[in-house]
Formats: structure tokens, C-alpha cells, sequence
């Protein structure tokens, strides 16, 4: 079985260790749930000093917060955190 990456794990970790200090505290996520809670599909957001940077959708909480935090993740590896 392969492993799959704990997005969300190492959104944390990269925040946590950026050179200019713990951004941790300026990010959050955004969960909403369409649908019953048998058959919901949950949407996720990373919301960092205000703005989107990452959305991901799940049949539970926890693929879509993995989802947001591996689009999130990559934006800052690319254009960095401002």
C-alpha cells in the first residue's frame, strides 16, 4: 500500500518553519458540507492573511482540508508567502 501525503501536516510544517518567523497564526480553513451527512461532499478552503490560496472537495472533511492545504502548498513553493 502506498502512503499518501499529509497535505494539510506539511502546509503546517512549511509555515511553521518559514525564514521569516511561525506564519501559522494568519491561516485557517474555510469547511462547508453540501448534502446529507450520508452522502455530503465537503469543500475546504486555506484562507491565509484574508485571501484563498488553495480549495479542495471530499466525500469527508478530511480529504478536502488535504486537498486545499496540497493546492495552497504548491502556490507558496512557486510564488512564495507574502
Amino acid at each position: 500500500m502506498v502512503e499518501e501525503t499529509d497535505y494539510a501536516v506539511e502546509l503546517n510544517n512549511f509555515l511553521q518553519q518559514h525564514p521569516t518567523g511561525n506564519l501559522t497564526p494568519y491561516f485557517r480553513y474555510a469547511m462547508t458540507q453540501e448534502g446529507k451527512n450520508h452522502n455530503a461532499v465537503h469543500t475546504a478552503k486555506v484562507i491565509f492573511r484574508g485571501a484563498t490560496y488553495g480549495e479542495g472537495t471530499g466525500n469527508d472533511k478530511g480529504t478536502a482540508k488535504r486537498a486545499a492545504a496540497k493546492q495552497a502548498l504548491e502556490h507558496f513553493k512557486t510564488y512564495g508567502v507574502s
